[in-house]
């Protein structure tokens, strides 16, 4: 499978983080500069279906959603028992969407079914190649600090940057040292509470937990992208 790191981790046996967790996959089906990328193929497996796999597989919740305004996306999310899935309406799936929009149309959809959540996991299906040892370590941070926490990497051109302090990762004990870094849209992890808050998963208190394997740090938004992950599956 593509998208998995070697882990003995299960998540459902976690006990110790205490909470209930909603994993969100969002896959709409337009994309202004690469057309139909959630549904690209690696390895013969649309980019959605990679991330479906990596989240069932490693048991991270019992609570994994598919939303999609795509009917052919759908219906490779219904082939998975483990997994639900939702048709979100046209208006949540333009390019000027946010993805705040759509994770609230998921928590009120899951409130329907009586289900306690206490906190999102948004895992993109453009990054293919995440690591359930990335995810499981920044999960253990969000379970001690109770603040957002997202998966960025260094600098790399002057766009998209953001600010972050990557303080709890940091050894020095004084350390007053801040870097630009760049959300590499692999992984965010964030309260339901903080998100009824700031209305975004970035804000003032959101936490980095830094990134540098190549594969890892891939978002697949163009075809330059698409053609370097392909080149890195060999």
């Amino acid at each position: 499978m593509l998208a998995n790191g070697k882990s003995t981790e299960n998540f459902q046996n976690q006990s110790k983080f205490r909470m209930s967790i909603l994993v969100i996959i969002p896959a709409r089906s337009g994309s202004r500069r690469l057309k139909n990328k959630n549904k690209k193929k690696l390895r013969d497996i649309p980019l959605v279906e990679h991330t479906i796999k990596f989240a069932i597989k490693n048991k991270i919740s019992k609570n994994i959603l598919l939303t999609t305004d795509d009917k052919e996306i759908l219906k490779i999310g219904l082939k998975y028992r483990n997994l639900k899935t939702i048709l979100r309406p046209s208006y949540l799936s333009r390019d000027i969407s946010t993805s705040i929009s759509f994770t609230f149309h998921a928590i009120n959809w899951f409130k329907k079914l009586n289900r306690k959540i206490d906190c999102i996991i948004l895992l993109q299906p453009t990054s293919p190649y995440r690591k359930i040892s990335t995810l499981y370590k920044m999960l253990k941070i969000f379970s001690k600090n109770k603040e957002s926490i997202l998966s960025i990497t260094k600098k790399i051109n002057n766009s998209n940057i953001k600010y972050f302090t990557n303080k709890p990762l940091i050894k020095k004990k004084d350390t007053k040292e801040f870097k630009f870094f760049k959300p590499t849209g692999s992984i965010y992890i964030n309260s339901i509470k903080n998100l009824k808050k700031y209305k975004n998963f970035i804000n003032i208190k959101s936490l980095g937990y830094v990134v540098s394997d190549p594969k890892e740090i891939i978002d697949i938004d163009t075809i330059k992208d698409f053609n370097l992950a392909k080149k890195l599956l060999k």
